[in-house]
């Protein structure tokens, strides 16, 4: 069952972007799943639409690097013990 998020218009999606320097590390939630790569993830109160080819399950608590943030926001999973290696997840809105 798909659940509604609401969007605070009043939050500047530049001001986030701004915050997500490359190297950096943030924390993220997955709210939930769209379809099969595509997922609703939080980072710094912002939920925003990523697209993932690993698996993710709502609720998780992921740490990600941040890349690249000039024309295309790009994150890296960080790795841990339970972590299966991945490519970048990448940002679509």
């Amino acid at each position: 069952m798909m659940t509604d998020y609401q969007i605070d218009t009043s939050k500047n999606l530049q001001d986030l972007l701004k915050r997500l320097t490359p190297m950096s590390k943030v924390k993220g939630r997955i709210l939930d799943k769209l379809d099969e790569e595509k997922y609703i993830l939080r980072i710094y109160g912002y939920n925003i639409i990523t697209e993932s080819k690993k698996n993710l399950n709502i609720g998780d608590e992921l740490n990600f690097e941040i890349k690249n943030n000039n024309n295309h926001l790009t994150i890296k999973l960080i790795e841990n013990k339970s972590t299966i290696k991945t490519p970048g997840i990448n940002i679509i809105v």
